[in-house]
C-alpha cells in the first residue's frame, strides 16, 4: 500500500528536508519553541526511516541527531545530548558540529577520555579546529585531575594498609584480641587505634555510666596511662560536677571500672578494624594481603572460649590500660569498652549484688611491652 503521508513529487525524503528546516528555524526563534523543532527532527527522523537509503540521508540523519542534542545541550540534558551526538557520528564521523557538541558534553559530564577521542577524531578531520583545540586541552586537564587523584587514592589506601598492618602486628606482639563491635555506633573511620612513633599503642575508648545512661568518648589513650589517669580526666574530683549526674554519685574518687569479659568472639587479626577502612577490602585479596595474614592473624576462640557466659572484672585503677587489654578473657569489640561505676547508690549496691555472682579480678600477666623511646 502507499503511504498517504507521500506522493510522487513529494517523498519522505523531501518532507525529510523540510522538517528538519522547520525545526532549525523553530530553534532559532529560541527556548520557548525548542518544542516545536523537537516535533520537526523528530517527524524528519520518521521520514527519513521511509526514504531510500542513500548518503544523503545518512548526512541528513546525523544532522538531525546533532541538532536534537542542541536542544538538549540548551536544557541541560547533557547526557541525552551526548547520545545524541554519538548517534550523529556513527552515522557520519565527518560531522564536526556533533564532534563540537559530543565533546562539551563530555567534559562537563566529566567522561573525560570520551571527550578526548572525540576531539582527536575530529581534529582529523579539520585540524586546527579552535573549539576542538580548546576542548581538547580540557579533556587532557580533566584526564590529569583524574589521574591525580587517583594516586592520592592509592597513596591514602597504601597508608591506611600501613597503618592497619602496624596496629595489627602490634596486637599480635601484646596478645590482644579484637572482635566486631558491641555497637555499630562505635565505629568511627576518623578514631583509630594507632602507633606512635616511640611504639606505643594509642586507643580510642568509650566509657559507659551505666547508672546514669550516659557515655563518653575519649578520641585516645596511651595503653601505658593508669585507668586513674583516665577517670581523673573525664570526671570530676567531687560528686555532682556532672549536668547528668542527678544523685552526684559520679566522682574520680567514688567510682569502680569494669569490663564485660567474653562479650564478643574474636577474629582472626588480619579482619581486625577492616571494616573501618572499606577501601582496603579489596587490597586484602592482593598478594600484600598474604604478608598481612602471615604476620598478625591471631587465634580465634576455641569452642569452648566462644560458649563462655559474659562475666564482669573488675580493672584495678592503678593499672594501665593495657592490663584489661590483654586479658584472655577480654576480647576488645573493635575499641575497648569500660564500664564506669559509682559506689554507694541503692542504684550500685543492687548491680553489684547482681555481678559479683560471676565477677572476677583481672590478672597480672607478664606484659611484653615494647620499650618506649629506648630507639634514638
Amino acid at each position: 500500500m502507499r503511504n498517504l503521508d507521500y506522493s510522487d513529487d513529494y517523498g519522505p525524503d523531501e518532507l525529510a528536508a523540510d522538517c528538519k528546516e522547520r525545526g532549525n528555524q523553530a530553534f532559532k526563534r529560541g527556548a520557548k519553541f525548542h518544542g516545536n523543532a523537537l516535533k520537526f527532527y523528530n517527524d524528519a527522523l520518521r521520514h527519513i526511516v521511509n526514504a531510500e537509503p542513500c548518503e544523503e540521508m545518512t548526512h541528513l540523519e546525523s544532522i538531525v541527531h546533532s541538532n536534537l542534542a542542541a536542544i538538549f545541550i540548551s536544557r541541560n540534558k547533557l547526557q541525552y545530548a551526548l547520545e545524541e551526538c554519538v548517534q550523529a557520528l556513527t552515522l557520519w564521523p565527518q560531522n564536526i558540529k556533533a564532534s563540537f557538541r559530543a565533546a562539551k558534553c563530555a567534559v562537563q559530564l566529566g567522561k573525560y577520555s570520551k571527550a578526548k577521542q572525540v576531539c582527536t577524531s575530529g581534529l582529523v578531520i579539520e585540524p586546527g579546529n579552535g573549539a576542538l583545540c580548546k576542548l581538547l586541552a580540557a579533556a587532557e586537564a580533566g584526564l590529569a585531575k583524574v589521574q591525580r587523584a587517583a594516586d592520592a587514592a592509592a597513596a591514602e589506601r597504601s597508608l591506611q594498609q600501613t597503618h592497619l598492618h602496624s596496629m595489627q602486628v602490634a596486637c599480635k606482639e601484646r596478645g590482644i584480641q579484637v572482635g566486631g563491635p558491641l555497637f555499630e555506633p562505635m565505629r568511627r573511620s576518623d578514631d583509630r587505634p594507632h602507633i606512635t612513633e616511640d611504639g606505643c599503642m594509642h586507643w580510642p575508648l568509650l566509657l559507659l555510666y551505666p547508672q546514669s545512661g550516659h557515655s563518653d568518648y575519649v578520641q585516645s589513650w596511651p595503653e601505658v596511662e593508669t585507668i586513674a589517669a583516665l577517670v581523673n580526666t573525664v570526671l570530676p574530683s567531687q560528686g555532682g560536677g556532672l549536668p547528668w549526674d542527678k544523685e552526684g554519685a559520679y566522682s574520680s574518687s567514688n567510682v569502680d571500672v569494669f569490663y564485660l569479659a567474653n562479650a564478643v568472639p574474636a577474629a582472626p587479626l588480619q579482619q581486625a578494624w577492616d571494616a573501618w577502612l572499606p577501601a582496603l577490602r579489596s587490597a586484602h585479596a592482593t598478594a600484600g594481603a598474604a604478608a598481612v595474614e602471615a604476620a598478625s592473624s591471631s587465634a580465634a576462640p576455641t569452642p569452648s572460649e566462644a560458649a563462655t557466659a559474659p562475666v564482669w572484672v573488675r580493672v584495678p585503677l592503678h593499672a594501665p590500660l593495657l592490663l584489661p587489654l590483654v586479658q584472655r578473657n577480654y576480647v576488645v569489640p573493635e575499641i575497648p569498652v569500660l564500664h564506669v561505676v559509682p559506689r554507694g547508690t541503692p542504684w550500685a549496691t543492687t548491680w553489684r549484688t547482681e555481678a559479683l555472682r560471676g565477677m572476677k579480678a583481672a590478672d597480672f600477666p607478664e606484659l611484653h611491652v615494647p620499650e618506649f623511646g629506648a630507639q634514638q
